[in-house]
């Protein structure tokens, strides 16, 4: 699977942070949403639950960027992980990376995902090319429930008409819905 990319994201593998786990980061990350977030990662394996979503290989934490970054990384720094490592004189990613929308990984090389520029995501560099977990789905239905249907079809349609992302299904599920209340015009 991938994770889509939107403004900043840094991302961690989802069997890191299972080690995390064995090692109680409920200790060390002072966040609760951010702590069900995770458990929810390990345990659902895919889920969109915005700003963070995940594939069941890796989690997306997104920010707008600039200072919210430096905290994402020290935060994740505070439960154990490393963001980076020195090979052969060469700063890498290890536990963690930092990627731009449109951009792909950035600051330092990643050997453990790749950046697919068609579609603004990032792979598990070594998994089997499957649907993309991105925040579409929820933001359509949130716009759904608040009743701001334009929006809900933004969001939806164009989910809904790509069966590699995940949430294609219930997207037209509520666009259905939409057309059978008179709102999907």
């Amino acid at each position: 699977m991938a994770v889509e990319l939107e403004f900043c994201s840094v991302i961690v593998r989802i069997e890191v942070l299972r080690r995390m786990q064995a090692h109680r980061f409920e200790d060390c990350i002072g966040h609760p949403l951010l702590r069900r977030k995770i458990m929810d990662a390990i345990e659902r394996g895919t889920g969109v639950w915005d700003p963070c979503w995940y594939d069941g290989q890796l989690f997306r934490h997104g920010s707008m960027g600039g200072d919210e970054v430096s905290r994402l990384l020290d935060d994740w720094r505070v439960c154990g992980l490393r963001p980076t490592e020195e090979l052969s004189g060469e700063t890498r990613w290890k536990d963690l990376c930092v990627a731009l929308s449109g951009q792909g990984i950035i600051d330092h090389r990643c050997d453990w995902a790749i950046y697919d520029a068609s579609t603004n995501s990032v792979s598990l560099a070594l998994a089997a090319q499957a649907p993309r977990v991105g925040p579409g789905i929820s933001r359509g239905v949130e716009a759904f429930e608040a009743g701001d249907f334009a929006q809900a079809r933004a969001y939806l349609e164009p989910l809904a008409q790509d069966p590699r992302r995940y949430g294609s299904e219930k997207a037209r599920r509520y666009l259905d819905e939409m057309k059978a209340k008179g709102a999907g015009s």
